[in-house]
């Protein structure tokens, strides 16, 4: 590639030496400030920009829970080096802080150039006003992108890079609606031009306008294994993952379009019209062990259900292409075309030992190879747990297509040969089971263990915090089947339900457990401290400043509580032309903050005005924004809930302020009935 990649190693080495020792954690939040900022917890910084000038080997940059509207343009600031990488996660949990890049930003998470890099747990998205990508890799060596979600991507791909070595995209949720950008590239992962070593494993990509990943010429030793695709749009008329093509010549080693040594291993595909897997030009291409449902449509040219091998005539060949161990499944009795390709494009092609199932249809002849002459194929219902159903989560699509015990066409029937590829020999299956379990290789994406295996316990619950009394609701996410569930709530609660709600009535932290069951066994999975319900009290206003306006006599002594009626002491009516801006102070005689709300009721005497409701931050001296609306002649109620409340209480005192009107003529009372907090340690 064109690169000194002993001399990267080696420096990359001295930095792990150097940097290693102190590694940091460096805060971003919605409330931090590059300027004043120091990258604590308690005095963060507010992008990731300015974290990633200072970040060097071994830092790891937290990002608190929020909505960000900025990008990543990593252009300063050093690399990580091997053992001490350079991290990007979420702190409070993953998927709790989302990107969105700003109009006109060309990509919102931008790694080009970067090496040793992880992006964890980031919910990351685009617009139709950004130019390109969700997150941009090219040119990245040694980078991880995982348990993000990754989804409306500008007017570019989901996740690009070229030119790069060693990627791993992992464990991440991947979609873009077919009317995101149904005229532009649509692809889930363009992994690119000219990229080596590269691993796409255990990705749920779903809803996407044309492919869902795609390596393109001059790539190498890259694995696609464990991932889920589904519901392609079926106005793409091609596959939905592919190899080869489009790329220029001088990245390709002497062989235009054309890729290396590229694997598909236990995957999912289901619902592709276009079909599963294609290729434009691949020099040993290896397609085993996957499970394809309904794929490619009859109707249309290029209709397919698993593989387009073609090469370029003109350009170069596909050369040595071997599938294997797969299952193609039509269940609506119309499979298309299996094996499709160009007369004289290809070369050294082996197909054998899959399991083709139409449905009680006749199996389809395609091109010159017929899969009805497959000597060592099965040809019926492969009798997965449930061929027909559907799901929403990657869990739940495995469970739809695990193998049981009635897979005979399956069990043993597959062969070692597919796994005889160049890339490192790990032979399991897409939950990790190693092959074989009996006398040989299964066929499709699962193993059948020969001793029985019980469920996988897992679940989640939402939410997993606010006030007392807190109703949370359980899902129930293990795998493997379970046919019974005992729940623990932590507050001496059980349920024997599958995906129960329950209420939790003091303020305590709770732990959560879980034990699934089956006819193989039992799983538990608990999770320590995972509920936090809160008690929360009312403050209401202990004094007041009236910023902008003149109070009026007498109001300001007695709340309304609706249509001008006094009941609560502590407001005001203030009288202006253009603004009325009052400050409320609240003694909680709190330490500290876990949890703040504001409740403001008010209206206007006449005509609209804009509402502004700020709380005063202590930890950066500025009245923070915290809710905006509009103000009629009706009253309002603003509720806001204050993100990071622990930076808004000081001795005790919160302060709120509310503001009515902006740069108007019109002259207005502002009645404020109600102003108060309420607050939790």
């Amino acid at each position: 590639m064109g690169r000194n990649v002993t001399v990267l190693f080696a420096v990359a080495v001295l930095l792990s030496l150097c940097g290693g020792a102190f590694a940091a954690d460096i805060f971003v939040a919605t409330n931090g400030n590059d300027t004043t900022g120091n990258g604590s917890i308690s005095n963060p910084y507010a992008t990731l920009t300015k974290a990633t000038t200072v970040a060097v080997a071994g830092d790891t940059i937290q990002v608190r829970a929020g909505a960000y509207v900025q990008h990543l343009y990593w252009d300063v600031g050093g690399d990580g080096a091997p053992g001490a990488y350079i991290t990007i996660q979420a702190y409070d949990g993953d998927l709790t802080a989302s990107f969105v890049g700003e109009s006109g930003a060309a990509n919102t998470i931008d790694l080009e150039n970067r090496h040793y890099a992880k992006v964890i747990g980031l919910d990351i998205a685009a617009t139709q006003n950004q130019a390109y990508y969700c997150v941009k890799m090219s040119g990245c060596q040694y980078v991880e992108l995982k348990r993000c979600a990754l989804h409306d991507s500008g007017n570019g791909d989901v996740v690009k890079g070229n030119q790069g070595d060693y990627y791993l995209i992992e464990d991440n949720e991947i979609y873009r609606p077919g009317g995101d950008n149904p005229s532009g590239n649509n692809q889930g992962i363009d992994a690119g031009v000219d990229v080596d070593y590269g691993v796409f494993r255990n990705n749920y990509i779903h809803d996407f306008p044309d492919m869902a990943y795609y390596s393109k010429g001059g790539s190498e030793y890259v694995i696609a294994e464990g991932n889920i695709v589904y519901n392609q749009d079926p106005a793409w008329p091609g596959p939905a993952v592919g190899f080869g093509q489009q790329t220029d010549s001088k990245y390709m080693d002497g062989a235009l379009y054309q890729t290396y040594y590229m694997v598909q291993r236990n995957n999912i595909f289901t619902t592709c019209p276009g079909g599963a897997i294609g290729t434009y030009s691949c020099y040993h291409g290896y397609l085993y062990n996957n499970t394809m449902r309904n794929c490619g449509t009859a109707s249309a040219n290029l209709g397919i259900i698993c593989t387009r091998i073609t090469g370029r005539g003109d350009k170069a060949s596909t050369n040595g292409f071997y599938v294997y161990n797969n299952v193609f499944l039509d269940t609506r009795g119309e499979m298309p075309t299996v094996y499709r390709y160009h007369s004289g494009d290809y070369s050294d092609y082996q197909h054998d030992y899959n399991n083709f199932y139409n449905n009680g249809n006749p199996i389809p002849s395609a091109g010159m190879f017929d899969p009805n002459l497959e000597p060592n194929s099965t040809f019926g219902n492969p009798n997965l747990a449930n061929q027909t159903g559907t799901a929403t989560t990657y869990a739940g699509w495995k469970d739809c297509f695990r193998i049981t015990s009635g897979s005979t066409l399956l069990i043993d029937q597959g062969t070692s040969a597919a796994g005889d590829d160049p890339q490192p020999a790990v032979h399991t299956d897409i939950d990790g089971t190693g092959r074989p379990q009996g006398a040989g290789w299964d066929i499709g994406a699962f193993e059948l263990s020969s001793a029985p295996v019980p469920p996988t316990a897992n679940f989640t619950g939402n939410p997993t915090s606010g006030l007392v009394p807190l109703t949370v609701a359980f899902t129930d996410q293990s795998s493997g089947s379970p046919t019974s569930w005992s729940w623990t709530f932590g507050d001496s609660g059980t349920s024997t339900a599958q995906s129960p709600s329950h209420v939790y009535n003091s303020a305590n932290s709770y732990t959560v457990s879980l034990t699934a069951t089956n006819a193989q066994g039992s799983d538990a999975e608990t999770k320590t401290g995972y509920i936090t319900a809160i008690q929360a009290q009312d403050y209401t206003c202990a004094s007041l400043t009236v910023n902008t306006g003149t109070l009026k006599s007498g109001d300001h002594t007695s709340v309304h509580a609706s249509d001008d009626t006094y009941l609560v002491v502590g407001s005001a009516k203030v009288s202006n032309k253009q603004t009325a801006q009052v400050s409320y102070t609240m003694n909680t005689g709190l330490g500290s903050l876990s949890y703040l709300t504001a409740t403001v009721e008010s209206k206007v005497s006449a005509g609209t005005q804009p509402l502004t409701v700020y709380a005063y931050n202590y930890s950066t001296s500025t009245w923070t924004s915290i809710a905006t609306g509009t103000l009629t002649t009706t009253d309002s109620t603003a509720n806001p809930t204050v993100s990071n409340p622990s930076q808004y209480i000081s001795g005790g005192t919160v302060q709120v302020r509310v503001k009515a009107g902006g740069s108007g003529s019109t002259a207005f009372d502002h009645s404020t009935d109600l102003v108060k907090i309420t607050a939790a340690p």
